[in-house]
């Protein structure tokens, strides 16, 4: 086998071996947590709503205002719809079951400013990122939504 190639195999069962350690050691809780910039996190939401933070994603009854990303200063995701609590603790992205994308951000306008209650699963993320994108947003995998007053 060619020593080039040889070479890079290594250094690329070298980089996988460092970053599967390193994630092991962020479950185990021997890392500090990397700094992210979104301003929620999914655990500081999960304690606003009393979910255990090791537990599998459950079904949640929660209400708040509908509002856009760019009214909760999300630039980079200004046409998503969030739901958002009085205090803006609490900011989930409104997602929906997608055939095929696993889900797909609620597009509905109706629902915009108004105090909706919504049913669904949280945290219902199947890949954890944390890129300042739509798609690694904390959002909330919604069964139904009610306008209430």
């Amino acid at each position: 086998m060619n020593k080039r190639i040889l070479f890079i195999l290594i250094g690329a069962v070298a980089i996988v071996a460092v970053g599967v350690a390193v994630v092991l050691q962020k479950r185990n809780g021997s890392v500090a947590p990397t700094p992210t910039l979104a301003p929620i996190s999914i655990n500081s939401v999960k304690n606003l709503l009393e979910i255990p933070f090791d537990k599998e994603p459950e079904n949640i009854v929660i209400s708040g205002i509908v509002k856009t990303g760019a009214q909760i200063d999300r630039e980079y995701c200004s046409e998503g719809l969030y739901l958002t609590d009085d205090t803006g603790a609490i900011q989930l992205q409104l997602r929906v079951k997608d055939e095929a994308a696993y889900s797909k951000m609620l597009d509905d306008a109706k629902y915009l400013g108004e105090r909706v209650e919504v049913k669904g699963k949280y945290p219902a993320q199947q890949v954890f990122c944390e890129a300042l994108i739509c798609q690694c947003e904390n959002y909330l995998l919604m069964d139904s939504i009610l306008i209430i007053e």
